[in-house]
């Protein structure tokens, strides 16, 4: 089947041959709001060539142009134009409900189907049939209907059925458990339907409207012939519903306004009214909302609210320009996505930008790792390997200059260099001596004999209490051998002394892990206590320049 167009933004409209009605609604995160709604009744004017003038004024053209630029509109087909019948089949799937469709409703269409028009939704569907309700119009009024609208500068998108937007209007704002009919009176014509579990069963025109009897007195005998005819619309639509009572009827249109109207129909025929909700749409009286039914009922077929759509708009009769309401859309969104894709070029190059500084910077740090300064190396590099660029003699590449290829190419030099290089390792250790250790342990005033805050012994007095070494022993842990040419020197101290008071070994223990030019910070300090006694152990600084990795830790 062919698709059903919607949209969340949807102009709904009537014309019922004296007056226009148009009622524009939007679907908001599932929220129904009216964003306008107008009528007008048009009138023909000949000029004095006798060429027809628009029917309405350039205000009400305006404003239904601007609706239709920016909305999907509806229009529905007059009821005395449509056909609508029930049809059983013996099948469960969409497709292939559809592939038969055509065929198996032509007996219950009265004329030619090549010369009409079907639309069908689902009824009533069980374990092994499917009820459609089927809608059928002739095409000679189709193409009338929308000759109408374009007369009027309007080209509706979606051409619905006047029977189909009564029921939507009645299930949306009355629903109801039970069946029930919902009346349309309007100013020369009218309609009924029959609803039951939210779907259209049936409906039959009426050729009859309140024009005679708006702004009069009603009394018996100006209603009698509309109540007489409404009564035998309703008694027929009640067989295609046997044994089920129906007793409640929904009546809208310009007639639900016409005082005393309501009750002269329904009193005879002991039908009871439902009443629409007080609040209705904000911007709608109650009479309001009755009074635009029809066009608020074609807007709720082509919103996105899981209604059954009828779209007599098909094959020669589709849309001829379905795209005009997304041009602006896609226009945004192709602009939208060139930002993104300018946006994400910029953002590129920045990155790039940012990686080429980032590599820049590794490279000093590799060079001054290898001890080579970077105008050294830049000579050494030009004297082996000529440069394209025209620099003045004497002169090096600035780093901030040189490309990746360049830097490259100085890292292959680089590595052909290092690999031509012999592995060799340090034999001579640039580590603190045991004499070393032992000055700088003797400056310290807690084995000097001097207590914090107090100067050295006075003649003729005894030393101060000091920290007394017990046990040291000075070992080389770990040294480069020719198997372990990556290795470093690591010397451990172990120290074993005694404090006359808890108070002097923590002051040697801050003094351990302060910084200082023995100690390695890096590494692990231990520290064990037994009363008097203390041992300790920690790892020298390694100041050892160790080849091609450069400054030991």
């Amino acid at each position: 089947m062919f698709d059903k167009p919607q949209a969340t933004h949807v102009v709904g409209t009537e014309n019922d041959g004296s007056t226009i009605r148009a009622v524009a609604l939007s679907l908001t995160r599932g929220k129904l709001h009216v964003d306008s709604f107008f009528d007008f009744s048009p009138q023909k004017e000949t000029d004095n060539e006798g060429n027809f003038s628009d029917p309405y004024t350039a205000e009400q053209k305006n404003q239904l142009g601007a609706l239709a630029r920016r909305y999907m509109v509806v229009s529905s087909m007059e009821m005395e134009n449509v056909l609508v019948r029930t049809l059983e089949l013996k099948l469960k799937k969409q497709k292939d409900i559809d592939a038969v469709f055509i065929s198996q409703a032509e007996p219950i269409i009265p004329y030619p189907i090549e010369n009409g028009v079907l639309d069908k939704f689902i009824a009533f569907q069980d374990k092994e049939s499917t009820r459609l309700t089927v809608l059928a119009v002739r095409k000679d009024h189709l193409n009338q209907h929308i000759k109408e609208w374009n007369e009027l500068h309007v080209e509706p998108e979606v051409v619905s059925a006047e029977p189909q937007a009564l029921a939507l209007f009645a299930n949306y704002f009355a629903a109801q458990t039970e069946p029930f009919y919902a009346l349309h009176l309007g100013v020369h014509r009218s309609l009924c339907v029959l609803i039951d579990q939210g779907k259209l069963i049936n409906a039959q025109s009426i050729p009859m409207g309140v024009a005679a009897l708006l702004g009069k007195e009603i009394d018996s005998s100006s209603i009698e012939p509309l109540r007489q005819i409404v009564t035998r619309t309703i008694y027929a639509l009640a067989k295609q519903l046997r044994g089920k009572k129906i007793d409640k009827l929904l009546l809208v249109g310009v007639g639900s306004s016409v005082n005393g109207l309501p009750e002269a129909l329904t009193t005879p025929i002991s039908k009871s009214l439902i009443e629409l909700p007080q609040e209705g749409f904000s911007g709608f009286s109650k009479e309001k909302l009755k009074e635009f039914a029809l066009p608020i009922g074609a807007a709720l077929s082509a919103l996105p609210l899981k209604c059954d759509q009828i779209n007599f708009r098909q094959k020669e009769f589709s849309d001829p320009s379905p795209w005009k309401r997304l041009k602006k859309p896609l226009a945004i969104y192709f602009i939208l996505c060139f930002a993104l894709a300018i946006a994400i070029h910029l953002f590129g190059d920045a990155y790039v930008d940012h990686q080429e500084v980032q590599v820049k910077e590794s490279y000093l740090k590799l060079l001054d790792t290898m001890n080579k300064p970077y105008i050294e190396f830049e000579k050494e590099f030009t004297a082996k390997n000529p440069s394209d660029r025209d620099l003045p003699f004497g002169e090096t590449i600035a780093i901030k200059v040189l490309t990746k290829e360049e830097i490259q190419s100085r890292l292959k030099h680089l590595e052909k260099e290092i690999q031509a290089t012999p592995q060799i390792f340090p034999l001579q250790p640039h580590i603190p001596l045991v004499s070393d250790v032992l000055a700088w342990l003797g400056t310290h005033p807690a084995f000097a004999g001097l207590n914090k805050g107090d100067g050295e012994a006075k003649e003729g007095e005894d030393a101060p209490q000091s920290l007394q070494i017990e046990t040291f022993h000075y070992v080389l842990v770990k040294r480069p051998e020719p198997n372990k040419k990556q290795e470093k020197y690591q010397v451990k101290i172990d120290l074993d002394f005694t404090s006359p008071s808890p108070k002097m070994a923590r002051e040697f223990h801050d003094a351990l892990i302060t910084p200082n030019e023995i100690v390695d910070p890096k590494a692990e300090i231990k520290w064990n206590s037994n009363r008097d006694g203390y041992h300790t152990s920690f790892y020298l600084k390694d100041k050892t320049i160790y080849p091609i990795l450069g400054q030991g830790k």
